[in-house]
């Protein structure tokens, strides 16, 4: 895991995430599905492989 890495945008509402000493990561706008809960930096920022995964292996 790459704790230095930059935190992509909240998958929810797209707006930048609060950070927890850079290894927890949440949204920080209060009106968001996902507001206030802390997630792995490493988990939030490699949602998006994950998908493309899922995507490439069901031909």
């Amino acid at each position: 895991m790459n704790i230095s890495a930059t935190p992509l945008p909240c998958p929810f509402c797209g707006k930048e995430p609060g950070n927890l000493l850079m290894v927890k990561i949440y949204c920080a706008t209060d009106d968001c599905a996902i507001f206030d809960i802390p997630v792995d930096i490493g988990k939030w920022n490699r949602r998006e492989a994950a998908a493309g995964n899922k995507e490439g292996n069901s031909s």
